[in-house]
């Protein structure tokens, strides 16, 4: 401020004679240099500010671009490839055809075969009526289909566990805020995974469900025409 009067005082004695001036016009010339002075500060202050949220709002940019391959962490072609084991439709999967892991899919059926020995639909039809055969024959491959998905889905689950618990060893890796967003899409891709093999299940369940009630009707169907038969007297 001493400074400020001091120049104030030498542009006055300089370009103007002291006559010229009254006191109280000094004053006014003295109080516009100061007031613009002081604009000129906050100006530059203004022009800082501005610049550092400038840059603030770059670095934000920058940090919500880029591709950081989350996406394809554990979620490869190949990875895929192994989560389509199961055949592509029901009728497949009765016909006891396989999905993308064929070699897997025949082991599990040898295994329930052994497990669960049935009558051949030929042998079955000795001793039963074709009908009350036809039923039989759905329910053995019914029950053969949900039994081998639900070994597969079962013994699925800890690969499941394992590649959830590794996206979670990445967390604390990410790097801004981009990445942490990649990271949290692909852990909701896995749940998502997961949640279709829940649905899939619970649509095996169904089926299990509903080739039993057709089954019962079947063989009410066969009582109500044993029923119909003349009696021999």
């Amino acid at each position: 401020m001493k400074k400020l009067r001091v120049m104030i005082g030498l542009v006055l004695s300089v370009c103007l004679p002291v006559s010229s001036f009254a006191i109280g016009d000094a004053a006014v010339v003295a109080q516009l240099v100061i007031n613009k002075a002081a604009n000129s500060v906050k100006l530059e202050k203004e022009i800082s500010e501005l610049m550092d949220e400038n840059s603030h709002l770059k670095a934000l940019l920058k940090e919500g671009l880029g591709n950081y391959g989350y996406g394809n962490l554990l979620n490869s072609p190949s990875d895929l490839n192994q989560r389509e084991w199961s055949p592509s439709s029901w009728q497949n999967a009765l016909h006891g055809l396989a999905g993308n892991n064929p070699a897997r899919y025949q082991q599990l059926k040898t295994l329930y075969k052994q497990n669960h020995p049935s009558l051949s639909a030929s042998d079955y039809q000795k001793g039963a009526s074709a009908a009350s055969t036809k039923a039989y024959e759905n329910q053995v491959n019914t029950n053969r289909a949900a039994t081998v998905q639900a070994n597969y889905a079962f013994d699925d689950i800890q690969k499941h566990l394992q590649d959830v618990h590794q996206l979670s060893q990445q967390i604390d890796k990410t790097q801004n805020t981009k990445a942490a967003m990649d990271l949290n899409n692909r852990l909701l891709a896995e749940m998502s995974y997961i949640a279709v093999q829940e649905l899939k299940m619970q649509t095996i369940l169904s089926e299990q469900m509903s080739e039993t009630n057709s089954a019962t009707l079947a063989d009410k169907a066969e009582a109500a025409r044993f029923n119909q038969l003349p009696v021999q007297k």
